[in-house]
């Protein structure tokens, strides 16, 4: 669980806030947000839950006090929501049925974390929204999905009368993280992936195993390696870099410091080696990123590298005010490129995929 902020500014002293909520003493529940709200354009989703309001916490306080609270904020209004990592870089998509017991016209697979979308029908209620076959579904209408089953799911669906609101991802990572084998053995670098089990993004796609065998391959093969090399490298440099100075630091005056201090020599030659390994895995990246994007274009997906964030170490405590940020390649993205709509006709295997009726 993570705290976001949320704001919003009243037009007026007096306006209303526009949304709906549940409080049970403890907590404050989003449970719906109308299309005039003030937080209509922003972060906040339904099923958040707001720990405090303008710094004020909510913990223990009645539903007329959080009522009054929100009344008398003149100007802005700021939200502390709590949120699910999961769902933190998620957007909410809504439908409304017609009529409590409409077909929603989607099919969809459960796995153990998410509900995958695999299909939208043309007459579906989600076919004019942004909802994208390939859509990672992690909570509907604020109530989380992971392992509860595709019947459980389905009857979850029937059951709501009006609006249905799912949180979804619009995006999978074929990502390389590092795993530790032991004191003895080095860490290495490894892709967050089997090669005999296709993703759910992949399988909502109709992307089969024998496409992706080939995609993690490339992956595996190529751009892993390419990765655990630069960081390895990477981190020594840091190390040495880091050493080096500390050395230097702990020298009381600049005459106790070498002329020519060989330390310096490695430092610099550790740094330029790092440097070089991180060009080359970029370019191993893009190589890769042109093969699999060939294959999985045919299936209306697009790719971009996943890039990571990192800190640099301020090369000036006296003249440098901030730290500069740099990227490095972390994986492959993979994203939907348009809504693809089944006809009414087109049946899915029930082994692939669960039509809600």
């Amino acid at each position: 669980m993570g705290i976001i902020k949320i704001r919003a500014n009243k037009p007026t002293p007096d306006s209303k806030i526009g949304i709906k909520y549940l409080s049970d003493g403890m907590e404050m529940t989003i449970t719906g947000i109308f299309d005039d709200s003030i937080f209509a354009s922003t972060g906040l989703k339904v099923g958040h839950e707001v720990v405090r309001i303008n710094e004020s916490s909510v913990y223990g306080k009645t539903r007329n006090w959080i009522l009054n609270k929100l009344a008398s904020i003149a100007d802005e209004v700021e939200l502390d929501v709590k949120v699910h990592e999961d769902t933190k870089n998620c957007i909410q998509i809504r439908a409304t049925k017609p009529f409590p017991d409409s077909k929603l016209g989607i099919n969809f697979v459960a796995g153990e974390e998410s509900v995958v979308i695999t299909g939208i029908m043309q007459d579906s209620i989600f076919s004019s929204t942004r909802l994208k076959v390939g859509h990672e579904i992690f909570l509907i209408n604020g109530t989380p999905v992971d392992g509860i089953g595709r019947e459980w799911v389905r009857a979850m669906l029937s059951s709501i009368p009006d609006t249905i609101i799912f949180d979804v991802k619009n995006t999978w990572t074929a990502s390389v993280k590092l795993i530790t084998v032991g004191k003895e053995v080095p860490s290495e670098y490894v892709l967050d992936a089997s090669r005999t089990e296709v993703p759910l993004f992949f399988v909502g796609h109709g992307i089969p195993i024998d496409e992706w065998e080939r995609i993690y391959d490339a992956i595996d093969g190529d751009l892993v390696p390419a990765i655990g090399e630069s960081r390895h490298i990477d981190d020594a440099a840091r190390k040495t870099v880091a050493r080096y100075w500390e050395i230097q630091m702990s020298r009381s005056t600049l005459n106790d410091r070498p002329a020519k201090d060989p330390r310096e020599a490695e430092m610099f030659k550790m740094s330029q080696t790092a440097t070089t390994m991180v060009n080359t895995c970029t370019l191993v990246a893009t190589n890769v990123l042109s093969y699999v994007s060939s294959i999985v274009a045919p299936y209306s997906v697009r790719c971009e590298l996943d890039l990571e964030e990192y800190e640099l170490k301020k090369y000036s405590y006296k003249n440098q005010k901030k730290a500069f940020k740099a990227k490095r390649v972390n994986g492959i993205k993979f994203i939907p490129v348009v809504q693809r709509v089944i006809p009414d006709a087109m049946v899915l295997p029930l082994d692939m995929a669960e039509l809600v009726l």
